[in-house]
């Protein structure tokens, strides 16, 4: 892991190199050395090693407040996590308990009438899609999922809801928007209601509260009438990129997305892309196309291409995108996408390479206007830096007004990057200072980055970025003063803002 020792504001370069020894050139030897327990790791940058005491696989909501209980009362802090994908240390907690919630995952409810769907935090959203396809099978008019996390299907409804993610909204709001309510265990072992009606401090504060408030056993969402929509696939030059979702707005389409063009040697380089729209058609269409939906295999073969040949990887995706360019599906099913855990082990060994690598993701926030002076500044620093981008897409997001921690504090686009990485002190370098130039590009045009990810923001950032982190540090202390919830996120960002340097403080503007 990142030191949480750090004794500056961002990260140094002791820390790069310990993050990259521990993480990439010999994680289990390194950590073997220093602890004993378990070691876990996130299933995506896979640069974060860590070691637990103990991992209590939490199957009710009785045996969740007993764990915390028996935590609390022997003085111990515990983490809780769900599929193990985000980067940042938020699921993890070095030399503390592990609340693992995936065998917490049945459906607890639909009630039809109202449009909610009950479900225990660890529910993964492909097993909720196929919940309600199942429930609803004679239902004339189903209800589905608004939105989930793209390019992901299997990740837990506790932590999306840990990170206020979001989909491919036009004019969507972040996930708060399709939450009800929610159960919260808390330091205590209590079982409160939260809401918009009740518990209102800590309904805003859990959502995008990154675990440290207490466990999330149950979740309620507001679901929406299934809808068919036409995939609409057209390639543009990213500066119409805007004019072009305004166009796709005023005919009242709900969901759209633009895959940018990766490939350095093309001079359209991060200056076009794919843009995919999806036209509302009536309920009785016809589906057509399912047998083009990219298939896992499909996936894994595309990920290995533009690794090793971008200009055909990038080339065949445009392809693919424009055969399914009219193909009619429901739209939580276009949502819908594979990711292989573990793919770039297979990747590193296919090629025999002498380093592991991943791919880094960060997200970036910018108004819609400022996007081409954002990527511009982008373009420049990646083909300086000889930074690998192995995909790379844009969404958008309307202003979140109910968080604590809100990162779509306007409406914004959100453009994705995943830097390709090996595990060595350079290449973790050069990742991690392109992060930290983008928070400074993101922050020059009004923008914002996404805390979700790795350590990149120094407490300058952060506090541009996130001016209510320190109300949130508050907070935490207020409802759970003993920390028994705690995480590496937690303790690096507790750690950062409790340094007294003058540095650190945001310039008036």
């Amino acid at each position: 892991m990142i030191s949480t020792n750090n004794s500056s504001c961002g990260l140094s370069r002791r820390d790069f190199l310990r993050m990259a020894a521990i993480a990439g050139l010999s994680p289990w030897q390194a950590a073997l050395a220093e602890h004993r327990g378990t070691l876990v790791n996130d299933v995506h940058s896979a640069l974060n090693p860590t070691w637990v005491t103990e991992i209590h696989h939490v199957e009710s909501l009785s045996d969740s407040v007993q764990a915390i209980t028996r935590a609390r009362k022997s003085g111990q802090s515990l983490a809780i996590c769900g599929s193990r994908h985000a980067a940042g240390g938020q699921q993890f907690l070095t030399d503390g308990v592990l609340l693992d919630t995936t065998q917490m995952n049945k459906i607890l409810h639909l009630d039809q009438e109202s449009a909610l769907l009950t479900v225990q935090s660890g529910t993964r959203w492909v097993d909720i899609e196929a919940s309600l396809n199942k429930i609803q099978l004679r239902e004339p008019k189903p209800l589905g999922i608004n939105q989930k996390q793209t390019g992901l299907n299997t990740l837990t409804i506790g932590g999306t809801l840990s990170a206020n993610a979001h989909g491919h909204g036009l004019l969507l709001k972040p996930f708060v928007a399709d939450v009800d309510s929610f159960k919260l265990i808390n330091a205590d072992g209590e079982l409160i209601n939260c809401s918009r009606h009740e518990n209102v401090d800590l309904f805003s504060a859990v959502i995008g509260g990154y675990g440290a408030f207490g466990f999330v056993p149950q979740v309620t969402l507001k679901l929406i009438h299934r809808q068919k929509v036409r995939r609409m696939v057209q390639m543009i030059p990213l500066q119409k990129l805007g004019q072009c979702v305004e166009q796709s707005i005023s005919k009242g389409f709900r969901y759209g997305h633009c895959q940018m063009n990766i490939d350095e040697s093309s001079p359209g380089y991060l200056n076009e892309g794919i843009y995919s729209t999806y036209e509302p058609v009536d309920i009785d269409t016809p589906i057509t196309g399912s047998e083009k939906q990219m298939t896992a295999d499909g996936w894994t073969d595309l990920v290995s291409l533009v690794h090793s040949d971008k200009t055909k990887a990038y080339k065949d995706y445009v392809a693919f995108y424009q055969s399914t360019d009219g193909f009619i599906n429901w739209s939580d099913v276009w949502q819908n996408s594979h990711y292989v855990n573990g793919y770039h082990q297979t990747l590193d060994r296919l090629s025999a390479s002498k380093e592991s690598a991943t791919e880094v993701l960060s997200e970036f926030f910018v108004p819609i206007p400022q996007l081409e002076t954002f990527l511009s500044h982008a373009r420049e620093y990646f083909l300086a830096h000889k930074q690998n981008i192995i995909f790379s897409t844009i969404r958008f997001i309307e202003k979140d007004d109910e968080t604590l921690l809100p990162w779509a504090r306007e409406r914004y686009a959100c453009i994705i990057f995943n830097f390709h990485t090996a595990h060595t002190p350079s290449a973790i370098e050069v990742t991690m200072l392109s992060g930290k130039f983008l928070i400074d590009r993101a922050i020059d045009v009004k923008g914002s980055f996404y805390l979700t990810y790795q350590h990149l923001a120094d407490k300058k950032q952060v506090l541009t970025c996130y001016p209510s982190f320190e109300n949130y540090l508050a907070l935490k202390l207020k409802h759970d003063p003993n920390e028994v919830f705690q995480s590496d996120w937690y303790r690096w960002h507790k750690k950062m803002f409790a340094q007294e340097s003058s540095d650190c403080v945001p310039q008036k503007a």
